[in-house]
Order: structure tokens, then C-alpha cells, then sequence
């Protein structure tokens, strides 16, 4: 995707850069479609155990924001940067089809800790004491 002409006529725009990843978003994307592929699976007759890879490709120089705030300029959010152009998350397996998003985050919950690395956390901070997923899907 170009940037706008005016972006780089008259230098940097607010809310106009465009590289950044949202870590929650991603978060709840993986979740989502995690889950809704596996049970397609099944749906075709293919059984589990299945294996989860997720990774970041072509992500060099972009950002990762580390939440979200709705209406935000990206720019004013803390994100981390990548300084690499791929990442490689550690995989999940998954011995059967969870149950619902809710089991299906607590599976992934290793990888998403693993991509909130990138974005200079400890671990996602998506999850509460009890280890429930708290954003909505």
C-alpha cells in the first residue's frame, strides 16, 4: 500500500502511517480463525491432533501496538518495533477442537504470550488471573 502524496510532500501527517499491527486485534484474529479452521476440519472429515504455526511475514520496519484504544491515532499508542522482516511464533497443538473461543484462546495462550514479545511485553496481557480470555471475539 502507497502512502498518501501529501504524506510525503509535506512530511509526517498524524494518523496517516500505516505501519502498524494491532497486537490485540491480531490476538483475536488468531483465536477467531484458530478455532473456526478446526472445526472446518472436521467438518470435512479431518480429524485432529492439528498443529498451529503462526507467524509475521514482511513485518520488517512496521510496529507493533501493544493494545488499542478505539479512535486512537496509532502513532500516540506504545507499540514495539520489528526489526526483522519474519517471525516465528511457537506452535500449539491441538488434540482435539476446543469447545469454544474461550478454550481455544486458553490452547493458543503460549503463542500469543510469544507474540507479545514482539511488541516488548512479558506475556499478553489479554487474560485474567483466572486465565480467561477478556477481550471480546
Amino acid at each position: 500500500m502507497t502512502k498518501p502524496l501529501l504524506h510525503h510532500a509535506m512530511g509526517h501527517d498524524r494518523g496517516g502511517d500505516h505501519d502498524f499491527l494491532v497486537l490485540p486485534q491480531l490476538q483475536a484474529m488468531i483465536i477467531k480463525y484458530t478455532r473456526d479452521y478446526a472445526q472446518s476440519l472436521r467438518d470435512c472429515g479431518i480429524d485432529p491432533p492439528f498443529v498451529v504455526f503462526v507467524s509475521l511475514v514482511d513485518v520488517y520496519g512496521m510496529r507493533l501496538t501493544r493494545d488499542f484504544i478505539d479512535r486512537a491515532i496509532p502513532e500516540d499508542l506504545a507499540s514495539g518495533p520489528l526489526n526483522q522482516n519474519h517471525f516465528q511464533f511457537v506452535e500449539t497443538v491441538f488434540e482435539a477442537i476446543p469447545s469454544d473461543y474461550q478454550e481455544c484462546a486458553k490452547l493458543v495462550r503460549a503463542t500469543l504470550n510469544h507474540m507479545s514479545t514482539a511488541a516488548e511485553l512479558r506475556s499478553t496481557p489479554y487474560f485474567d488471573a483466572a486465565g480467561n480470555y477478556t477481550l471480546p471475539l
